[in-house]
């Protein structure tokens, strides 16, 4: 029901919405251009409903190979570069293309290949944290509500960063990351030293 109810109330609200509009037959333009619901933004000829994520990736991975990247292209690299030229001026178009949408995309178009090699080793250090707090210690089931919040978080951030730029870029992401880790961390020392 979790994942199934936001995608039938979406549904619900465009179905609403689009009958509504052919009801009332609104022939004001300012409030038909800007309704994303109703006149969905046109993207490389094809109705763009879906997120494009793999449209994105696509073209993320040309520029790539066409640029030859290997040191990168710097901060939110992918803001600039992923527009496609013939719809800069076109918001309702380049509205979906704005980021990468996956961390390690975006990590490699900012830094490169040293960008991609240093979130590697921030997400392995996460991950072996997370493996050590919830199979190894077990500390997930027998801790306070802080540790499990901390680990919960670091979970969610890990499987986000798949699909979006998350704490690769420095954000709210970013700043939970830090915190839940270090959070982990600490009350991992502490169990050393009580030891």
């Amino acid at each position: 029901m979790i994942f199934i109810l936001p995608l039938i109330t979406w549904e619900a609200i465009a179905f609403y919405k689009i009958n509504k509009f052919n009801d009332t037959k609104l022939t004001n333009s300012k409030l038909t251009n800007s309704n994303r619901i109703i006149n969905k933004p046109i993207v490389d000829d094809i109705n763009d409903v879906s997120s494009g994520r793999s449209i994105i990736w696509k073209r993320a991975f040309q520029i790539i190979i066409d640029k030859k990247i290997i040191l990168g292209l710097g901060p939110q690299a992918d803001r600039k570069y992923l527009i496609e030229e013939n719809i800069k001026n076109e918001e309702n178009k380049y509205f979906w293309q704005n980021n990468s949408s996956n961390a390690f995309i975006y990590a490699y178009l900012c830094g490169g290949v040293v960008g991609l090699l240093l979130f590697f080793s921030i997400y392995f250090l996460i991950i072996k944290e997370l493996y050590q707090s919830i199979i190894i210690k077990k500390i997930f089931v027998k801790s306070e509500p802080h540790i499990r919040f901390a680990c919960t978080t670091l979970c969610y951030l890990i499987i986000r960063s798949l699909f979006e730029n998350s704490f690769a870029l420095f954000s709210i992401d970013y700043a939970l990351c830090c915190l839940s880790y270090f959070i982990l961390k600490n009350n991992e020392l502490k169990n050393i030293s009580a030891n």
